[in-house]
């Protein structure tokens, strides 16, 4: 990570981790381009080389880096990985809807308690949906910096709020 940043690192990291601080976190970023209206739609669920989706992917986090050094605010940029809800229900084995004009979605296939005890854990590697994640972030540092901050998956499925339980 820059060093440009490092005080708003510091400030976030005091905040979480009740650390001291003074004031009030204030963070603004630009929209991000959603995922299903990127030039080849969304990445883990194509085949093509991630390397077509880094241009608007390190366009974003630039953005992102102006709008900070202008406002001057407490977020630190991050390259935003754009991966949408059915990433582990997919990884789980879920089918996988897309939009024409939103993000995709994964298709209910569990109904009870039973059939979620009997899935099994997914192989990240052998998962496309996990793998091109990794694939992408890989790329991302290429060709950025090794420090830059990558945006976290989209954490909203009850397995995915279950797993983050404490």
């Amino acid at each position: 990570m820059s060093s440009e940043f490092v005080h708003q690192e510091t400030f976030l990291r005091n905040l979480y981790t009740y650390g001291p601080v003074q004031g009030h976190a204030f963070i603004c970023r630009p929209l991000r381009t959603p995922v299903w209206s990127m030039p080849h739609g969304e990445y883990t669920l194509s085949r093509k080389p991630v390397s077509e989706w880094i241009p608007l992917l390190v366009q974003g986090y630039e953005l992102w880096c102006g709008w900070a050094r202008q406002l001057k605010d407490d977020s630190v940029p991050q390259v935003d990985l754009a991966m949408g809800t059915h990433l582990y229900a997919a990884a789980f084995g879920s089918q996988v809807h897309q939009y024409p004009d939103n993000n995709p979605a994964a298709m209910p296939f569990i109904k009870t308690a039973e059939e979620a005890d009997r899935l099994v854990e997914p192989d990240i590697w052998k998962s496309p949906t996990l793998y091109r994640v990794f694939e992408m972030a890989a790329a991302l540092v290429r060709e950025l910096v090794p420090e830059v901050y990558m945006s976290v998956p989209d954490c909203q499925s009850g397995f995915d709020t279950t797993s983050c339980a404490p």
